[in-house]
């Protein structure tokens, strides 16, 4: 019996500001893989999905210590291989375990992900998985050649070998159902737009379709022949699902659900019989279902139905290998919205040859197909489909950024196109503000409306689909700023990436700013040129910056700060508080500790403390009041005490402001004791205020380097050695004396102290992280 740990990688971070209505599904594929191995091998099998069990890498890389399995099997999609892969090196480092590796992408172009990447993998699953892995475990077990199992490629003394194909299961029956049981399903839920009830699971009926649509890379794993589970199996896995998981919502994940009436008609028909009571979803081509098929659908529980029309023009529905027109289009939907159904429909902006005038014609016909819902796409030629040959055959594949692939995502990655990415994106932007603002439609959506969950979820979808098509408008604009200067690429901090999206743009950089031009109210001075957004992590940062900031602060005398002690030490002490959970004593050191407030408070406490300050007169003011080691310099230097002396670091609204925020990081841990935190607050760029201000908002930061988020800051973290155990938001509080001292007003005295406002460049959040060892 061997030790199986099967594992997806995570995507819905791919998606941006669209992740907010993505949906987490259970890996259906994996599951089927996990029940085989159990059911004809006996063997012990693991299965994780991190991204909605909540596992960071860290914790996965403490599964795979902990299980030490022999045989490691990743899944990916074109979006998420760079995770699969990263993943494989994490269990290669960690393991002794032989790594396979499927799913579509690495389907479509097997030979160079394994002559790439030889050294993270043992295996590539080509097609199928459940008869491959289970003869793969076996070999592996035996320790015996593997040249005779269909449907895998592997390296051989340095040598590519791609065996003969397998042939597709054709007893879909003799498949057991999923193993949902690896993973508690509660944890899972629908895309915004299909829920209707918070337990959905997903199910498959059928794999293979007959179409031949040039942008679908179903067909590479599963094939183009339609083989179908009996409707006995189906009926008996729902009966299942309602029983064993109190399902009360399916989504039918059929490329096309309703291609076989007979057997269809049982399923619906045994569904009524059963008084299973679901509701559900699918998939169907217009030319599959007809007024009696769709009323039958209903009746057995179909509330939804999505239809890919793609398009308006027929030479364009060729050129897809789309077998439809757009008069049965709209019959279809039509009919299907007349029985009561709510209606999707789907389209495809930037195929091959498709020109502005074909899309704009297919935004107006999707006004006219009148369905309930309408999804413009930009076209995602994945590996392995038609669309991929015609845009990116002359383009290395090792110089493809894959994340970007994904199916509604952010970003355009058509090359060569008819028409650019920017006037595909600013196509969707519009069609959607059309589609949705008419209030029609509103009304439409709002009467198949059932359920106040469901209520919930168009809202907060329709709140994530506007924020993505603000966030399309932002970059038109600075696309076409014709003020944009040349400037020099920075790489982002956390990932190193140099692809991003300016946010923010000021065509006035100073070279040399003194310190009454950097903390100038005016507008007209600017330390930056850009502030940007990396496209792989979403850090927002300073590109390029023109000034340590850091070293500005060295002459900084601001004896107003003093007139928020009260404030600021009543702040400090909540944080205290929260602090001593994990810390409740020991040696602590302030970085940034400016006149040392916190200091003085921590002592309070029972802490011994000490500080790094990078304004000569605040450390020589902390250093008097506090009577503690005050080192004045700035925490990216050098290393200034011992490695392991302290139990605590604190970073007060600092790391913001570092030039280099990883070097000061690295720094901490060698400052920190083994089982030894740091704790971290900043302005929070995701937060309310943020989102309201848009591009004004840099002004009101004009100080930072870095912008951040609880999840990139805490990526950052976890890229220096934390882990991050605690997050908090709160919002700083400044009194109306200091707001004044701002603009020039003196107004000392407790009555000015006391009043307090809640004005501030937006929400802020604490972090803590513990040492990883």
């Amino acid at each position: 019996m061997a030790k199986i740990l099967l594992l997806s990688p995570p995507y819905v971070e791919l998606y941006g500001d669209l992740k907010k209505a993505a949906g987490r599904y259970f890996p259906l594929g994996l599951g089927y893989i996990a029940s085989y191995l159990m059911k004809y091998g006996g063997h012990e099998v693991q299965l994780y999905e991190p991204e909605a069990q909540g596992l960071t890498m860290h914790r996965i890389q403490e599964v795979v210590r902990e299980f030490q399995p022999d045989i490691v099997g990743i899944t990916c999609s074109t979006a998420n291989f760079t995770r699969a892969i990263e993943m494989a090196q994490l269990c290669r480092n960690n393991s002794r375990a032989k790594i396979i590796i499927g799913g579509v992408h690495v389907s479509a172009i097997p030979e160079y992900v394994m002559s790439e990447y030889a050294d993270w993998i043992d295996c590539v699953v080509v097609g199928e998985g459940e008869i491959t892995m289970l003869e793969l475990v076996e070999a592996y077990q035996r320790n015996s050649d593997i040249g005779d199992i269909e449907g895998i490629v592997y390296n051989k003394k340095d040598k590519i070998v791609r065996n003969a194909c397998r042939p597709y299961i054709e007893d879909l029956d003799s498949i057991p159902f999923p193993a949902r049981h690896l993973i508690p399903q509660h944890l899972f839920f629908p895309n915004m737009h299909n829920a209707r009830y918070r337990n959905c699971l997903t199910i498959l009926t059928s794999r293979g379709c007959p179409f031949n649509c040039s942008f679908c890379a179903a067909r590479i794993v599963s094939g183009t022949r339609y083989r179908m589970h009996s409707a006995e199996y189906v009926l008996e896995e729902m009966q299942m699902l309602k029983k064993d998981y109190n399902a009360r919502q399916l989504l039918i994940t059929d490329d096309t659900f309703t291609i076989n009436h007979p057997r269809l008609e049982k399923i619906c028909k045994g569904m009524i019989d059963k008084k299973l009571n679901l509701k559900w979803f699918c998939f169907a081509q217009v030319t599959t279902v007809n007024r009696e098929m769709l009323s039958l659908m209903k009746k057995a529980g179909c509330y939804s139905i999505g239809f890919g029309l793609e398009s308006s023009d027929e030479e364009i529905l060729r050129k897809m290998g789309k077998p439809i027109s757009p008069a049965r289009s709209k019959e279809t939907v039509k009919i299907a919205n007349q029985i009561g159904l709510k209606t999707q429909a789907f389209y495809i902006l930037g195929s091959s040859g498709e020109t502005r005038t074909q899309m704009a014609e297919t935004i107006k016909f999707s006004q006219e197909v009148d369905s309930t819902l309408a999804f413009y796409n930009m076209l995602v030629p994945f590996p392995g489909t038609k669309d991929f040959d015609f845009y990116f055959s002359s383009v290395p594949l090792k110089s493809i950024n894959w994340e970007k692939f994904v199916a509604i995502g952010e970003d355009c990655v058509l090359k060569n196109a008819e028409v650019s990415g920017q006037e595909i994106e600013n196509l969707i932007s519009k069609a959607n503000i059309k589609y949705y603002a008419n209030p029609r439609k509103i009304i439409n959506l709002l009467f198949h409306i059932r359920t106040l969950y469901e209520f919930k979820n168009y809202l907060m979808g329709g709140i994530a689909l506007f924020r993505q098509l603000a966030k399309w408008s932002r970059e038109k604009s600075d696309t076409n700023d014709s003020n944009i200067v040349a400037y020099e690429k920075e790489s982002c901090n956390i990932c190193g990436s140099d692809d991003y999206t300016i946010v923010y743009h000021s065509n006035v950089g100073l070279t040399n700013p003194s310190i009454e031009d950097y903390t100038s109210t005016a507008n007209k001075y600017s330390v930056y040129n850009n502030i940007v957004k990396c496209k792989k992590c979403g850090l927002v940062y300073m590109n390029p910056r023109d000034v340590g900031v850091i070293e500005l602060y060295k002459d900084v005398v601001d004896n107003a700060y003093l007139e928020t002690w009260p404030e600021r030490a009543e702040t400090f002490n909540d944080h205290l508080k929260v602090i001593a959970k994990y810390k409740p004593d020991g040696m602590l050191l302030d970085i940034g500790c400016y006149a040392g407030i916190f200091l003085d408070e921590a002592q309070k406490r029972g802490y011994q403390v000490a500080g790094i300050e990078a304004s000569t007169w605040a450390s020589n003011y902390a250093r008097e009041k506090t009577g503690a080691t005050i080192i004045n310099a700035s925490c990216n230097e050098k290393q200034f005490f011992a490695t392991g002396e302290f139990d605590v670091v604190t970073l007060w609204d600092v790391v913001e402001h570092l030039d280099n925020p990883s070097l000061c990081f690295s720094n901490i841990y060698n400052y920190l004791k083994r089982e030894g935190i740091v704790v971290v607050t900043t302005h929070d760029i995701g937060s309310v205020f943020a989102r309201i201000m848009g591009k004004r908002y840099p002004w009101l930061m004009r100080f930072h380097l870095y912008h951040f988020t609880p999840k990139t800051l805490s990526a950052l973290l976890l890229k220096n050695g934390f882990e991050v155990v605690h997050t908090e938001f709160y919002s700083k509080k400044f009194s109306l004396s200091y707001l004044l001292s701002r603009v020039g007003i003196k107004a000392r005295g407790a009555l000015f102290r006391r009043i307090v406002l809640p004005v501030n460049t937006g929400d802020m959040f604490m972090l803590i992280a513990k040492k990883i060892i």
